[in-house]
């Protein structure tokens, strides 16, 4: 379980790296999720009861930590407003887009169970995707 939840967090860590201002360090997308899939993979793979629950508990962390770094500006653009308004408000994006990263494995791993792994993979591409769109078009998107 810890092994899993440290697998996650690196995950977090190299997907964050890959974003700017941070040059040639985008090459950390093209394996930054590996860690996480390996841990996805190993809760599949142990005797564990509730996997679907362990699943998104584990990679919540690792996502919450990539997204809470990548838009740490969020809460730099509202701590003029005061601290006490600042941190609640910034909670909604820091988690909502994880909760959503973490649907979109969790909904895989359901996939998986009801077919194989190519198919499980498949749908992950596409549920990542249907998150991607969702985020991108609802009234809570960054504005572009």
């Amino acid at each position: 379980m810890k092994k899993n939840i440290l697998l996650s967090l690196f995950s977090g860590l190299l997907l964050w790296l890959a974003w700017p201002p941070m040059h040639y360090t985008t090459v950390f997308l093209f394996f930054g999720l590996v860690p996480m899939l390996v841990a996805i993979e190993n809760i599949i793979n142990s005797t564990s009861t509730k996997k679907g629950k362990l699943i998104f508990n584990t990679t919540f962390p690792g996502f919450f930590v990539w997204n809470t770094l990548s838009i740490y500006w969020v809460y730099n653009a509202l701590k003029m407003i005061g601290e006490v308004v600042a941190v609640p408000v910034t909670l909604i994006p820091y988690a909502l887009g994880p909760l959503l990263m973490s649907a979109a494995c969790w909904l895989y791993y359901r996939l998986r169970l009801a077919t194989n792994r190519t198919f499980g993979l498949i749908g992950l591409v596409c549920f990542w995707i249907g998150y991607e769109y969702l985020h991108q078009s609802w009234d809570l998107n960054f504005p572009g």
